[in-house]
């Protein structure tokens, strides 16, 4: 019995030297749900929960969670994109921003983005890690202006990181020393004569972080559209197309070590991912191939973290390939009528997310009225809208005397996610049997029109269920 109770205690000091609290007060956030996340890939952006919490009536919070080491986290409060790093056994008090909601209009606007800012942590001394990146972001910013003007001297480039460095060269903090490398690899990255492979080369030297908010923008940055981003006659993307065409996942990943010097493995197993990835939305690749090497290649990824990201963005891409089952919501229209989208089978189906408040979204609803009125034996339109307000699609629809189907979204986040929108408008098409077939699919400003004659002359002459299945042969 002794035994068992010391090895009990035992785990109890294991587990409370990895515990983080988190707790403050923020009068604007009463009655609010704060999430607390983590990054754990940037790629497909998934992200992990530590704590959730409703605050209280007081306007107290606290977050309790374990971590094995340093790491970034974050909260999502309105407008705001709020960042600090906790490490395991500590303790902070957080300091909230004023709270402002995001509009409607923001939540899909596609030039919008949440303001990033650093939260403030009190009564904290100076080694904390959340003072340090503070103070190290001030002076990097400054530091990033200067590189700009050099135009791509790496000797300039390199001597200011040198001088930036010499200030914390007796700082013995491994993860506020890797976040400062990987901010430095951008810099590198702005010689644009040699970027890329400048800032690929200065990235393979440092570890792989999935923690560290750094690594993530310093590769992202680095390797975004990685594979279509050099010249159609460049050695370079002559060698990766080759590779890729031959779906010879040992021939490109032996390329990317010898030309841009990435011996790690698990980078270069990320750096693949994130090629496809990228490729998967390029006019220069066909999206259904790229889709399949997805799934085939991953069987060549051993690192256990990448498998996980590899499985999230093949799944996240394959949820909107042609024939994947569309969602099937259930809304009302203006008058309180409800439909499925299942209601609409047999019938092609033109789905438009819209918004009142975007004037972008408000211009097509013209040339939506004629596409129903012309195909109406053939295609639904089904206009969605993400207004907050239902009175304000009523009258907005009562003006337009339309005969297409409006729909209210009744907030759920389900179906946004399900759609995985970003933008509105977004446009779909669904096919006669409640299946995507194209997602997403043009604008009325992208000749969606002849796209959609295209479709049905060929499902006269029996040709699109062939091109559907030879996509999946």
């Amino acid at each position: 019995m002794k035994k068992i109770f010391a090895f009990l205690s035992l785990s109890i000091i294991y587990i409370s030297a990895n515990a983080v609290t988190i707790y403050g007060n923020g009068g604007d956030y009463i009655d609010k749900t704060l999430v607390l996340k983590a990054y754990t890939d940037e790629i497909a952006h998934t992200e992990q929960t530590l704590d959730s919490l409703v605050v209280d009536s007081l306007g107290d919070f606290e977050f309790h969670f374990e971590v094995s080491g340093a790491m970034s986290v974050f909260l999502d409060l309105g407008v705001y994109h709020a960042v600090f790093f906790v490490e395991p056994s500590k303790t902070y008090l957080l300091d909230l921003p004023n709270y402002k909601e995001r509009t409607e209009a923001d939540k899909f606007n596609p030039y919008f983005k949440p303001t990033k800012i650093q939260l403030i942590v009190r009564d904290v001394d100076s080694t904390d890690i959340n003072r340090q990146i503070a103070g190290f972001e001030t002076t990097y910013d400054y530091s990033y202006v200067k590189c700009s003007l050099f135009q791509g001297q790496m000797d300039s480039i390199t001597s200011e990181i040198n001088s930036v460095e010499a200030i914390y060269a007796e700082d013995k903090n491994e993860f506020f020393h890797q976040y400062r490398q990987y901010k430095y690899a951008l810099m590198v990255n702005m010689n644009e004569r040699l970027a890329p492979a400048l800032g690929a080369a200065y990235i393979a030297k440092l570890p792989v972080s999935y923690e560290n908010i750094a690594f993530w923008e310093a590769f992202n940055a680095i390797f975004r559209g990685f594979f279509d981003i050099f010249g159609n006659y460049s050695p370079e993307q002559t060698a990766m197309d080759k590779a890729i065409y031959a779906g010879n996942y040992e021939q490109l990943s032996a390329y990317l070590q010898e030309r841009f010097e990435l011996t790690n493995p698990v980078l270069r197993e990320l750096v693949i991912l994130k090629g496809l990835y990228d490729a998967y939305y390029s006019e220069r690749r066909n999206a259904p191939y790229i889709l399949k090497l997805l799934e085939k290649w991953q069987d060549n990824v051993s690192d256990y973290n990448n498998r996980q990201i590899w499985q999230n963005a093949f799944l996240h891409l394959k949820s909107l390939a042609p024939q994947a089952e569309a969602y099937n919501f259930k809304l009302q229209d203006e008058k309180g009528k409800t439909y499925q989208l299942s209601d609409f089978k047999g019938q092609y189906v033109y789905l438009n997310f819209c918004n009142t408040r975007i004037t972008l979204s408000k211009k097509d609803f013209g040339i939506l009225e004629r596409y129903g009125e012309t195909y109406k034996k053939d295609l639904a339109v089904v206009n969605l809208f993400t207004d907050y307000s239902r009175g304000d699609m009523s009258i907005f629809v009562k003006g337009l005397n339309s005969k297409n189907v409006n729909l209210f979204w009744n907030s759920d986040q389900n179906l946004i996610t399900k759609y995985q929108l970003i933008n509105i408008p977004t446009y779909y098409l669904i096919d006669r049997d409640g299946k995507l077939l194209l997602a997403p699919a043009p604008t009325p400003d992208e000749n969606f029109e002849q796209k959609f004659e295209e479709i049905l002359r060929k499902e006269k002459a029996g040709e699109v269920k062939k091109e559907v299945d030879d996509i999946w042969k």
